[in-house]
């Protein structure tokens, strides 16, 4: 069993690479008001409830595996937001103390397995924690700073200058996405290998400006993207991690440069929804791409574009607002992958097997949801005036427009149930057309995101209604008609027509009305009362005699 499971480690951890988010970017573009803390927040603490022992698990085969490269993951996004050090500190003292398990094979300390993306992300967990990756492990005796200096090249025959390689009986998984790992962390330790490993990640930056995922064959004479016989395929992850890798060593004509040509091809990869997509399988827009490039936009000082970037993340995050309660009480936080996963949560509480996407989308797009915005703070009233009525059954149009982008949006009628659960847009506006219930009522209506109400809307409602009418079988012509009507409500502009033509025209003032009418010529007449909507109606008949 110890080789299987040491087997999956190694086959595993480029996986864990290409989905990792760990490295400490240079505080150029920190978030700051108007935005909303509250997703942060609420992804931080749920993806904390999914650990155990300071460790987040991957559930493979239908079984759990401690997954070291998220956890890791989390933690230095952790870190990046800010105002989580004791959880920091805690997740690095549980990879410490089983750093073998991922960086090497667990056994022989390095010497027959070492794997350079892992290497890379585990010395910025550590500088994030505020540790030292030259006396780590259990027994402080691992030197991370030595073992990924030793895996990266040096120029001799299948070793290039700069390029990292796993030491490994399973092959090389090493790729640009550790390639930047290690051109972060070595220049985070000041190491003498960093000009070397940077020099090769800004090779590997294609003209149009992206970065390759994969690297050329060791043994190929020209191991730039450029120079590659095979056009390489634009990846959205792996230029938006080089950016942030890259970016404490802003100030270099050729890093600055390179940041530069990568932003300006991750703005054109942006999708109108502010959302993006991978390469390969992963090209629809998801969370875990969106995360990516909405941190690097935001760190790099592209702030429009992380906020649309945080705010399709926002709508992808398990919320709740008001009385709505689409989603489990204990996955509220989470951030779903996709469309797909989010209509999935909303139908089924997570569980062991699937909430693992969730706990991955979450640790990744912590650090964009950095720059969701925050609504405006005024709530909005739209109040029917008096003598104006809707009929019961009607549909209505009920709107806000100052929610926070991205949030979910909650409408519910006072007194009553929950009737719509929304998702405000970019511009922070959420509407549903909803049917008035039946019944004369004033039927309030509140809007309401995860920071509290943003809109209320009041109808006077009313529903179809007998008018009741008294007045005489009989009146002498010439004298005054005494018509006495109830059934209108106070302020109800009503009609009064005898024999079809309109004899009176008023509004109501309260439950009853009394009313003095000229009775017309000799004869029989309808008298009819209309209130405000044709179904609200009486009739009643009288006699004109000499």
């Amino acid at each position: 069993m110890r080789t299987t499971l040491r087997r999956f480690a190694a086959v595993a951890a480029p996986a864990l690479v290409l989905s990792g988010l760990s490295f400490v970017a240079a505080p150029t573009a920190v978030a700051a008001p108007p935005y909303d803390p509250a997703p942060v927040a609420a992804a931080a603490a749920w993806d904390v409830s999914q650990m155990s022992g300071n460790l987040l698990s991957t559930n493979f085969g239908g079984t759990d595996f401690k997954d070291y490269g998220l956890t890791a993951d989390f933690a230095i996004s952790l870190a990046d937001v800010g105002g989580h050090t004791g959880t920091v500190s805690a997740i690095n003292g549980a990879v410490k103390a089983e750093i073998d398990n991922y960086v090497s094979d667990g056994s022989t300390g390095g010497a027959t397995e070492s794997y350079a993306g892992p290497l890379g992300k585990s010395i910025v967990l550590v500088k994030a924690a505020g540790d030292d990756p030259t006396t780590y492990g259990p027994l402080d005796d691992v030197n991370l700073v030595a073992r990924l200096e030793d895996r990266v090249g040096t120029g001799i025959v299948n070793r290039p200058l700069g390029r990292i390689a796993d030491k490994s009986a399973f092959g090389d998984f090493a790729n640009v996405f550790g390639q930047a790992y290690a051109a972060q962390a070595l220049q985070a330790v000041s190491s003498p290998r960093a000009a070397d490993a940077t020099s090769f990640l800004l090779a590997q930056q294609c003209t149009a400006g992206f970065f390759r995922l994969n690297f050329a064959a060791p043994g190929a004479a020209d191991q730039t993207c450029n120079g590659a016989t095979t056009p390489a395929q634009p990846d959205t992850d792996v230029t938006a991690y080089a950016i942030i890798a890259l970016r404490s060593q802003a100030g270099q004509p050729s890093v600055d440069a390179a940041i530069a040509k990568a932003l300006t091809w991750l703005q054109s990869s942006q999708k109108a929804d502010g959302s993006f997509g991978g390469s390969g399988p992963t090209v629809a827009s998801n969370a875990n791409s969106t995360g990516l490039a909405g941190w690097a936009l935001g760190k790099s000082g592209a702030t429009a574009d992380a906020e649309q970037a945080a705010t399709w993340l926002r709508q992808h995050q398990l919320a709740r607002a008001g009385g709505c309660t689409t989603y489990a009480t204990a996955d509220r936080g989470a951030v779903a992958y996709d469309d797909g996963a989010r209509a999935a949560a909303a139908s089924t509480p997570l569980t062991t097997t699937t909430r693992g996407q969730y706990v991955r989308a979450t640790a990744q797009a912590l650090p964009a949801l950095q720059w969701a915005p925050l609504g405006p703070s005024t709530v909005a009233e739209v109040k029917q005036a008096a003598g104006r009525f809707t009929h019961a059954g009607s549909k209505v149009t009920i709107s806000a427009t100052s929610a926070n982008p991205g949030d979910a949006v909650c409408i519910s009628l006072r007194g009553g149930a929950p009737v719509a659960s929304l998702l405000a847009d970019a511009s922070g506006a959420a509407s549903a057309t909803v049917t008035l219930p039946a019944g004369d009522d004033t039927r309030t209506y509140n809007v309401i995101d995860s920071s509290g109400q943003v809109a209320t809307y009041v109808y006077n409602v009313l529903d179809k209604a007998a008018v009741k009418i008294k007045a005489p079988k009989s009146v002498k012509r010439g004298k005054v008609l005494v018509v006495k009507i109830s059934g209108l409500a106070k302020d109800e502009d009503y009609k009064v027509l005898i024999d079809g033509k309109k004899a009176k025209k008023a509004t109501a003032t309260g439950e009853k009305v009394t009313l003095r009418l000229k009775c017309g010529p000799v004869g029989k007449h309808k008298l009819t009362v209309v209130g405000a909507f044709a179904d609200r109606t009486g009739k009643v008949r009288y006699r004109v005699t000499r």
